[in-house]
């Protein structure tokens, strides 16, 4: 997949609430009309998950692609980052407390800390993508 990445911060930066990361891909070929749509959307819990023709979607918006013919240790290597993240995700969230009303959620302050260094894993994993030298920075 051909593509360039936009990037908004620079050399050593970590993210934070007030400067969030955010990258913009612009593909070429046939795949740009079909990727690009594909986080033009929010999430909503409400909607099903439904798995067609290999794709996932979440109601009807199709969710991005896993990438294909991966290596065997290509494969396990992103299995196993999605799990650590899945995990650490989900460690930080199961304390969360909702109001009766469904408008309001708390969790305590290390929870938060949690949710925001899984958020700052991700960050950096994509820009690793984006610029493979940059976890070495």
């Amino acid at each position: 997949m051909n593509g360039v990445v936009r990037r908004s911060w620079a050399p050593g930066f970590i993210p934070t609430e007030d400067q969030p990361c955010t990258a913009v891909v612009s593909l070429d070929g046939p795949m740009a009309a079909k990727s690009e749509a594909d986080c033009d959307f929010d999430l909503n819990i409400k909607d099903e998950v439904i798995v067609s023709d290999g794709d996932l979607f979440i109601g009807k918006n199709r969710l991005p692609p896993l990438p294909q013919k991966l290596s065997p240790s290509q494969s396990a290597r992103l299995a196993e980052i999605l799990d650590f993240l899945h995990h650490h995700l989900t460690q930080a969230t199961e304390n969360i407390h909702a109001n009766d009303e469904g408008t309001e959620v708390r969790l305590n302050y290390s929870d938060w800390q949690g949710v925001l260094a899984v958020q700052n894993l991700l960050a950096r994993y994509l820009r690793a993508v984006a610029e493979p030298d940059a976890l070495d920075q």
